[in-house]
């Protein structure tokens, strides 16, 4: 596998096929990826960020707007559900066949609406169990000493426990979302110990929008604990 100037080269044992960069439709990009055996990771991941990449915002959107009695309210649920289908979508790809299937895009949909019912139906039994009127302590920044805008431990929590919790809404949730996004900057923000009205402020957002994307992570932290997750 060599890289020119017009594009990929990929040669195998009797062909040599020529693969654009960045492909220049779906059926190619597809095609590209159902050989992942002969073609080298550097092209896989720029060829399924191209499809990632074309298609987030059209997802994320059909998500909010919803279809035949689905629609996902919350921008979490949204983000867990197109981060669920691109992971199927990645572990299905060889197998997906455009002479007996539909073209890629209403296949990629079908696969959406299926992670987006998915989603709902865990967080409409996560509320179920658990109602919170306010963030565990945990999550309310209270600094113990002056100036070190690291130090994020609430009251009761030893150092090593928010540590641990820090890490934990760090590796399951924060890293779902891309950087710039307004959810990750929200979150981020919690963890570095800003107050509600003041992330409100800089992100020019509602403080009932920050506490909704305070509280959707509280909730998928306590869902997380249930499933097993050390909190």
């Amino acid at each position: 596998m060599a890289r020119t100037r017009e594009g990929w080269t990929m040669t195998g044992s009797d062909t040599t096929v020529a693969l654009l960069s960045p492909p220049c439709c779906d059926e190619e990009a597809v095609r590209t990826l159902q050989q992942a055996g002969g073609v080298s990771r550097e092209v896989v991941n720029e060829v399924f960020s191209f499809l990632v990449n074309k298609y987030h915002g059209r997802l994320l959107k059909k998500a909010e707007v919803g279809w035949d009695g689905v629609r996902v309210t919350d921008a979490l649920d949204r983000e867990d559900a197109e981060a669920e289908t691109w992971k199927e979508v990645f572990l299905r790809i060889r197998s997906f066949r455009w002479e007996s299937q539909p073209a890629f895009e209403a296949w990629l949909f079908t696969v959406f609406k299926s992670k987006c019912m998915d989603v709902l139906r865990r967080s409409q039994a996560s509320q179920r169990v658990l109602t919170i009127e306010s963030p565990p302590a945990w999550l309310r920044p209270a600094c113990y000493g002056e100036g070190d805008g690291d130090c994020v431990i609430a009251e009761g929590d030893c150092p090593d426990e928010w540590g641990r919790k820090k890490q934990l809404l760090k590796s399951q949730i924060l890293s779902r979302f891309r950087p710039g996004t307004r959810v990750r900057n929200v979150l981020e923000r919690l963890l570095a110990g800003l107050e509600v009205p003041v992330i409100a402020t800089q992100l020019g957002m509602s403080e009932a929008r920050v506490r909704s994307i305070r509280a959707k992570a509280v909730r998928r932290l306590a869902d997380l604990e249930r499933r097993g997750f050390p909190v």
